[in-house]
């Protein structure tokens, strides 16, 4: 099973540009997703810390450097996906070359820092120093669309995704009367990452001289674990928001995507305590393993 399982997964790799990075899937998937090869070279260090490194050169090639609504993109932001073909050359999608994800800039903060913990290879920190730095800024300077200190996301190109997290259907953002939650929107567990991620670029930062920055980075990264519990946390049923809509209410779902702050460490000792006992009850655990909401 795990000898299938390892087969399978470096089937999905993909040379470009020299390079190697992870496909998101098949057959639709075969295409380089910013998140999804992220994630991927993280959980798989362990076999082969080469392909972390691969995926954040790769990544940083593609780095945001101007604003374009066509694109959702930002300087500094990090690529949801790249393709090619005649459906991007007629566009008739928009995802030739898009930005519409609002994790994939701290995932790879994140990434870059868990990379250097198990190489020490700081060569590849030299050669990224201006994407971290530009990662970094991303977060301080364009991740508040709307001033309350939280990340958030809203598609500029009618054609892009309109939920910009790892659940980016439609609909997969909602209320618990089933009502779509409009944007801006602000999801628990992006929150989260940029905790993690603010406080690994921040150490980054301080290997590489960039105090000033360090520091910002380090005082935002508090801020928003505040404003986690602040905003988020749902007294009356011990419990995380799923996300804050456009007018600041919080969505009431009882959803998977808060054990992301376990993975970020974005939360005290009993709030993470919390997490894991509501994550394991019937509503959210199926034996088989998690659902998402």
């Amino acid at each position: 099973m795990l000898q299938t399982c390892t087969d399978d997964f470096y089937a999905l790799r993909m040379r470009l540009e020299g390079d190697t990075g992870i496909a998101a899937g098949v057959a639709w998937f075969a295409a380089l997703f910013g998140r999804d090869s992220l994630i991927s070279s993280y959980q798989t260090l362990l076999l082969d810390p080469d392909l972390a490194g691969g995926t954040l050169r790769l990544l940083a090639r593609y780095q945001g450097d101007m604003p374009n609504d066509e694109r959702d993109e930002d300087p500094g932001k990090i690529l949801h996906e790249r393709r090619s073909g005649e459906m991007i050359n007629t566009d008739e999608v928009a995802f030739g070359r898009s930005y519409g994800s609002v994790n994939a800039t701290p995932l790879f903060l994140i990434l870059a820092r868990e990379h250097v913990k198990w190489t020490d290879e700081l060569e590849l920190l030299a050669d990224l120093h201006g994407h971290i730095r530009a990662a970094v800024k991303w977060i301080l300077d364009y991740g508040d669309l709307d001033g309350d200190g939280l990340i958030e996301y809203m598609r500029r190109n009618p054609k892009g995704l309109f939920n910009q997290g790892w659940k980016d259907f439609g609909d997969a953002i909602r209320h618990k009367d089933g009502s779509i939650a409009q944007s801006p929107i602000a999801l628990i567990e992006v929150q989260g990452y940029a905790v993690r991620a603010l406080a690994d670029a921040a150490k980054i930062l301080k290997q590489l001289g960039e105090h000033e920055l360090a520091n910002r980075a380090e005082s935002r990264s508090e801020e928003l674990r505040r404003l986690i519990d602040d905003r988020f946390w749902l007294e009356d049923c011990a419990d995380y928001a799923l996300a804050l809509d456009g007018r600041k209410r919080p969505c009431k779902v009882s959803a998977s995507n808060q054990g992301h702050l376990l993975f970020a460490n974005a939360v005290s000792r009993e709030r993470a305590r919390q997490i894991a006992e509501k994550l394991v009850r019937p509503a959210l655990f199926s034996g088989w393993g998690l659902r998402t909401s």
